[in-house]
């Protein structure tokens, strides 16, 4: 899709400018962390809108995409590396989520 095409080149130009970074590296977490996300959402609603246009998906692709879609989503949620707690703070659940590596809602979507 075109907005797919948008999102690849964010990360393609990145590539070209610092080619010998990381992309996270280049661009930070935070944006890692949404270009992933951005990619899993648009390829599970892509997923829900060929399933209900009560037309039946080629299954190869339908499940090429949700296949894609999930991997996106499981490189999004492994962007941020878990957050260690100094022994000298009081735990409570914001930081118990920030040390498993939930850092927002949209981990927890």
């Amino acid at each position: 899709s075109a907005i797919q095409g948008q999102i690849q080149r964010v990360c393609k130009v990145a590539k070209e400018l610092f080619p010998n970074q990381s992309i996270l590296d280049t661009l930070g977490e935070d944006i890692v962390e949404c270009v992933h996300w951005r990619r899993g959402a648009l390829l599970y609603m892509y997923c829900h809108t060929l399933e209900s246009n009560n037309r039946q998906p080629d299954p190869a692709h339908f499940k090429q995409c949700l296949e894609e879609g999930v991997q996106e989503l499981e490189v999004m949620l492994s962007t941020r590396q878990p957050t260690a707690v100094p022994s000298n703070i009081a735990a409570d659940d914001s930081l118990q989520l920030f040390t498993q590596g939930v850092f927002s809602d949209t981990h927890l979507l």
